[in-house]
C-alpha cells in the first residue's frame, strides 16, 4: 500500500490522532501532544529571544513598548502551551507565567502612574500617611506592602481610577520583580 493510499484510507484517524486532546493528559507520548509540543517550541524560543532582547538592547520609548506588546502578544500565544504538562515543566511553566505578568505591568497604567509619581512625587503636607518623610514615596516596596492604601490614594488622586484596577495584583507582581531584582543584584556583589 502507499503512503498516498494509507493516508487517504485513514485520513479521519489520523486527524482525530493529531487534534483530539486524549482524556490522559499525563499521556505525553501521545501524537496530540508530539504534534502540539511541535507548535510550541517555536513559540517558547521566539518568547524567550524576544525577552532577552528587549533587556539587553537600548532603545526609545516608542521602540521599547512596541517590543514589550509583542512579547505581550506572544504571551497569549504561550497560555495554551504552557497549561499542559507536556510541554514543560511546572517550574518552566510558573517562571513563563512570571515573566509573563512582569511584561504585562511594563505596559499597564499601574506601572506609567508609579513612574510618574516617581518623577513627581507628592507634596509630604498632601498625605499624612507618608509619615512627613518625603524620601518615602521612593521606597516603592514599602510603598506598595506597607503603606498601600496610601499609596493606592496618592495613584488614584494622579492618575484616576484606572491606575488602580488590580491594584493588590499589580502591587504583588512589582514587589516580587523589586524583590528578585534585589536578589539578583546582591548574587553579583557576592
Amino acid at each position: 500500500m502507499t503512503e498516498y493510499t494509507y493516508l487517504s484510507k485513514n485520513y479521519d484517524q489520523i486527524v482525530d490522532r493529531l487534534t483530539k486532546k486524549p482524556d490522559n493528559e499525563t499521556a505525553c507520548d501521545e501524537y496530540y501532544y508530539k504534534y502540539n509540543g511541535l507548535k510550541c517550541d517555536p513559540i517558547v524560543k521566539e518568547f524567550l529571544v524576544q525577552k532577552l532582547e528587549s533587556t539587553l538592547r537600548p532603545a526609545s520609548i516608542l521602540f521599547k513598548n512596541t517590543e514589550i506588546w509583542k512579547t505581550v502578544n506572544m504571551c497569549d500565544k504561550l497560555k495554551s502551551c504552557s497549561t499542559s504538562v507536556c510541554y514543560m515543566s511546572e517550574t518552566e511553566r510558573n517562571s513563563i507565567i512570571d515573566d509573563c505578568d512582569e511584561i504585562r505591568l511594563g505596559v499597564s497604567d499601574f506601572l506609567f502612574c508609579i513612574e510618574k509619581i516617581s518623577i513627581n512625587p507628592p507634596e509630604v503636607s498632601e498625605y499624612p500617611c507618608l509619615d512627613g518623610s518625603p524620601n518615602e514615596i521612593h521606597n516603592t516596596v514599602e510603598m506598595l506592602t506597607g503603606k498601600k492604601i496610601c499609596m493606592k490614594q496618592i495613584m488614584k488622586d494622579y492618575c484616576g481610577e484606572k491606575a488602580i484596577v488590580d491594584f493588590d495584583k499589580n502591587a504583588g507582581i512589582m514587589v516580587k520583580a523589586l524583590k528578585d531584582d534585589d536578589e539578583k543584584d546582591n548574587d553579583l556583589i557576592l
